[in-house]
């Protein structure tokens, strides 16, 4: 599940406890100070409001996947999507002739958490000279990232090219 989406699920949840909860008590009072007949009806209608109220007001979202249909059409809710993403442009720059740009990016499943790094080698015509990943075990981002341009500067080194760009985020 999708974390804007977990964030919304637990945000609906503690509503419908919490107001679960306040839904019996008024419901109570009025079945015993008021001798109104028990009407469960209005305590779903309550908890029915709470959640999309708790909808309207969350900054997590759906992602239209069969769990969140589900639980929408179980609660009668409306369907909140994420924002679209932005697509932004970028480019990227050819090595000069006789030079290898090395494009290289590590990363870890947390900090500290499972990490990996990759790496891309091309000459001046964008043809690739060579792809390379590795797993770290467990470490920082950081950590990952040092290693990335570390072992990558060597290998550019034992492969003999020496007129290297090397570029990381």
């Amino acid at each position: 599940m999708a974390q804007g989406s977990r964030v919304l699920m637990r945000h609906m949840w503690e509503a419908v406890v919490v107001g679960g909860m306040v839904a019996l008590w008024f419901h109570r009072n009025k079945v015993h100070f008021e001798d109104e007949s028990n009407n469960f009806t209005f305590c779903t209608k309550y908890l029915k409001q709470q959640v999309n109220y708790v909808i309207h007001t969350s900054k997590g979202t759906m992602y239209g996947t069969a769990h969140d249909h589900f639980v929408r059409l179980a609660w009668g809710a409306e369907l909140k999507l994420r924002k679209a993403p932005q697509i932004k442009e970028c480019k990227w720059l050819l090595p000069e002739i006789d030079q290898v740009k090395v494009n290289v990016d590590g990363s870890s499943m947390g900090n500290p958490r499972p990490a990996r790094w990759g790496a891309t080698y091309r000459d001046h015509n964008g043809e690739f000279l060579l792809v390379s990943c590795k797993g770290l075990g467990v470490e920082m981002n950081y950590v990952a990232e040092c290693y990335v341009i570390m072992e990558n500067a060597e290998v550019a080194i034992e492969k003999g090219w020496l007129n290297l760009w090397l570029e990381s985020d």
